[in-house]
């Protein structure tokens, strides 16, 4: 299949600058994206005469924004449907995203508490279904100018990927794949990424689940923290929930891996540790009904 893509990123806090742009080409047409990262990007579709023209015209607008100060990054904007593959829809179960944004700093405790949460209902899910997804925190030293600071991350991983989705304070790995300028903005200026805390626990970034079972848990861990009102989120179906969480309707996340596994090991592995109001899913602790949070 004649398809390619890339994804820049440019950071520039002292202009108040965090966008993101993506260029894809499907044999002779061209998709641009862009917009402020976190936000509801903008796109443009071009067809040109020939595959050489429109690969040379990808080329080429990838070196005039690397001239204006992107970067190259991982991850990827979620591509718009009317632009397809070979004539085929694009797959629904690729770039979906989970943008996060810090509304108080948030600690190494509250990492731990949130992944003690999922782990609970892993366990329970994990006991009629078998394994699908590991949670793990992991905590290490990490240099930073402020100083030596014990590092939380949690690690989220599905069973058969190697490709695993982090959330937490950055590990030295991470500071160096980022090269010196997005690692100075990270380390002096709490301009974030990807699932990555700044060293002060702010920051806002994206992560991309691909609808995969791993989608399970990393939504969950989201709600609770933001339960406890230390993030607020949106997904890439535009849904938002802060601390008094937001709706999840099944029929819309059909598309999901987990969903099919949703009434026979999802909901009774959650419901052994909270309440499931109605269809929309509101799901709340009995003891803190006035806070309720769903995902």
């Amino acid at each position: 299949m004649d398809w390619e893509s890339r994804y820049l990123v440019m950071v520039d806090p002292s202009r108040n600058v965090d966008k993101h742009w993506q260029i894809t080409r499907n044999g002779k047409r061209v998709l641009r994206q862009w917009g402020r990262r976190g936000g509801g990007p903008q796109h443009g579709i071009k067809e040109y005469g020939t595959v050489y023209q429109a690969s040379e015209a990808m080329v080429s607008a990838i070196e005039q924004k690397r001239a204006k100060g992107y970067q190259d990054a991982s991850g990827s904007i979620p591509l718009p449907p009317e632009f397809q593959k070979e004539g085929v829809p694009v797959d629904t179960r690729s770039g979906y995203f989970l943008a996060w944004k810090a509304l108080a700093p948030v600690s190494g405790d509250d990492l731990r508490e949130a992944a003690a949460v999922v782990i609970r209902v892993v366990k329970e899910f994990e006991s009629s279904l078998g394994p699908r997804f590991d949670v793990v925190v992991q905590e290490q030293a990490v240099e930073w100018p402020q100083g030596t600071k014990d590092a939380v991350q949690i690690r989220f991983m599905e069973s058969g990927c190697e490709e695993a989705i982090w959330f937490g304070f950055p590990s030295p790995d991470f500071l160096t794949s980022i090269g010196p300028v997005q690692e100075d903005s990270l380390l002096k200026h709490d301009v974030s990424r990807d699932g990555w805390l700044t060293p002060s626990g702010k920051g806002q970034g994206t992560i991309d689940t691909h609808r995969r079972w791993v989608d399970f848990p990393v939504r969950l861990f989201l709600a609770v923290l933001s339960m406890n009102g230390k993030v607020e989120v949106s997904d890439a179906d535009d849904q938002m929930y802060g601390n008094r969480g937001f709706r999840f309707n099944l029929a819309d996340h059909r598309d999901f891996v987990w969903s099919e596994h949703w009434e026979t090991g999802l909901k009774p592995a959650i419901q052994a540790h909270w309440v499931i109001e109605g269809e929309g899913l509101l799901i709340g602790k009995p003891s803190l009904e006035k806070s309720p949070f769903a995902w």
